[in-house]
């Protein structure tokens, strides 16, 4: 069980886009002095902060004294083989908006005898470091959408292309330019224009599967990794989107329709040393069919795609 087990994000400010790592490891070390506050508080070897239970409790608050003594937990893998834990404890942290819950969990290779005094400890430490959860939760959401921002999509991708290296499975990022985001809307359309944004956010959560990461990592642009997807199936999810775009688009108010142009950009590890240069490359790759549209004299009329990488 590792001691931090990153928060998987899903804000979006001109004063948050990082174009170095600089604010990607401030985060970074926030979480891990957090939980490293947190071990020596309570005086156990692990602790950390993660999405999900690895014993699978309710959401809320939850301890096992002795996990050996369980008739559930004893013979879990993490129980009956390494880290060999048998005292866990678990709190959810309180005031995040995000939808998954988030836990801020301690564990024991020694049983204890948790008691009232010790949970209201726990308690208490939980609604301080909810403080610090908070500052990263909004330092990598995107405020308009909900949907993690640059700093998010970096932070998720620097854990993901690693594992997936390791495990040998592909990552592919869909990277979707909406230009209207930059063209077409004015000041006096920000309602408009609020309204248009938050239909993107939601045409894209809704096609793409909930294992997939959507982020928005630009002003006008929108990024889909894709986990253990082949080229040939991240061309079925693209082209899946476009169908969606459509039926949307049927109904919709003419300035309101919706067009995007769609790069597919394969990570390669050679290439790729970092999220921020998966990233880097799928918008260098938008930028030159933009100055090939400005060149022209045209406009994106409809959806259209291109495959790279």
């Amino acid at each position: 069980m590792p001691k931090t087990n990153t928060i998987i994000p899903q804000i979006f400010d001109e004063s948050t886009l990082v174009s170095n790592r600089s604010d990607l490891d401030q985060w970074h070390r926030k979480i891990e002095r957090l939980t490293r506050l947190t071990r020596d508080f309570f005086g156990v070897p692990l602790a950390w902060i993660g999405t999900s239970d690895p014993f699978g409790t309710e959401p809320g608050l939850n301890i096992v004294n002795d996990a050996t003594a369980d008739k559930h937990l004893s013979s879990h893998p993490m129980v009956a083989g390494p880290p060999h834990i048998r005292f866990y404890a678990s709190c959810r942290v309180p005031g995040l908006k995000r939808d998954t819950c988030i836990h801020l969990c301690i564990a024991d290779t020694k049983p204890r005898n948790f008691g009232d005094g010790d949970i209201e400890r726990l308690t208490d430490w939980v609604a301080v470091a909810a403080a610090d959860l908070w500052a990263i939760e909004h330092t990598i959401l995107d405020q308009e959408t909900n949907l993690p921002n640059r700093l998010g999509l970096m932070w998720f991708g620097d854990f993901l292309l690693p594992l997936g290296v390791r495990l040998s499975f592909p990552i592919v990022l869909l990277a979707i330019n909406f230009p209207q985001l930059s063209e077409q809307f004015s000041k006096e359309n920000d309602a408009k224009e609020d309204r248009y944004i938050q239909d993107i956010a939601n045409i894209l959560t809704r096609t793409f599967r909930d294992a997939d990461f959507t982020a928005r990592f630009n002003q006008d642009c929108f990024g889909v990794l894709l986990t253990n997807c082949t080229p040939v199936k991240s061309l079925g999810a693209a082209h899946r989107l476009g169908e969606v775009v459509d039926q949307f688009n049927a109904k919709a108010e003419n300035d309101l329709r919706i067009n995007f142009h769609l790069e597919v950009v394969n990570f390669e590890a050679d290439r790729h040393k970092s999220m921020l240069a998966l990233i880097s490359d799928a918008e260098a790759r938008l930028c030159e069919i933009k100055n090939h549209y400005a060149e022209n004299g045209t406009k994106i009329s409809n959806h259209w795609l291109t495959s790279a990488g």
